[in-house]
């Protein structure tokens, strides 16, 4: 495996920013996610923990494709990872019609998208972080995401109305995956990825041991507590009286600002 670290040039940063909305868009479209899986019968409950167990996947994914990037090839990972993701949410489109009666089934193809989704955001992350400017690369794909979450729940919510399902929102995530895999010659050309070891002395090693583990229960703790409320704001929004219309505006505007 090549072991030398090229930085990306700007076009690879750029289509890695668009790439990074991938293993986040069922998060960024949380509200209309759920909201259109209660609309179309499911329960609240089942829906919530529809998604919670995607980003189950997601988490594990994540760890997964980390351990693996020191024996494996990046690029592996990554067209692994998007076959996942097309492959998982055309089964979600293809069975979510029936999901009384074959919930247990969705809920475990969309933890194999989570999986696939916290792989390919390991590799995007860690490929960004080898930019010269990487405070600037990790400021695109944050521009990425957040346009994209404005635009998707503005969009979504009419859209899941008129045709009676959130299948839209599986469709839309495949068709993407295949764009970026067509285009993966391109944004993979003149990069390479790995994971140098580390070397460190003992006097610091457990500081810095407690300091990783702080942090990752900050980010659980603040997502956890993030993800409950926005998980079901279209629900609690669509119970206060306010319009489908309306509510896409709204949140559409939060993404924006």
């Amino acid at each position: 495996m090549n072991n030398s670290i090229q930085h990306p040039n700007l076009l690879s940063i750029m289509m890695l920013a668009c790439a990074g909305v991938l293993p986040a868009f069922v998060f960024l479209v949380a509200p209309v996610f759920v909201g259109g899986l209660v609309e179309t019968g499911m329960a609240v409950d089942q829906a919530g923990f529809l998604l919670s167990a995607e980003l189950g996947g997601f988490a594990v994914g994540g760890l997964i494709a980390t351990l693996c990037l020191k024996n494996t090839q990046w690029t592996r990972i990554v067209f692994i990872a998007l076959w996942m993701m097309i492959s998982g949410n055309l089964a979600s489109a293809y069975i979510s019609g029936s999901h009384e009666s074959s919930y247990e089934v969705l809920m475990w193809v969309r933890v194999m998208c989570g999986l696939g989704s916290g792989s390919l955001a390991a590799i995007i992350n860690i490929a960004l972080s080898k930019a010269q400017n990487s405070d600037r690369a990790f400021a695109y794909l944050l521009f990425a995401q957040l346009s994209f979450s404005a635009l998707g729940i503005y969009l979504f919510p009419n859209v899941i109305a008129s045709v009676g399902s959130v299948n839209v929102i599986f469709y839309v995530l495949a068709g993407l995956c295949v764009m970026v895999f067509a285009a993966a010659p391109i944004w993979t050309r003149k990069l390479s990825i790995s994971i140098s070891p580390v070397t460190s002395s003992s006097d610091t090693s457990s500081t810095r041991s407690i300091v990783i583990l702080l942090s990752v229960c900050t980010m659980f703790f603040f997502y956890a507590g993030e993800n409950a409320v926005w998980a079901f704001l279209e629900v609690i929004a669509e119970e206060g009286g306010i319009a489908n219309s309306d509510i896409g505006a709204l949140l559409g505007t939060i993404g924006l600002a």
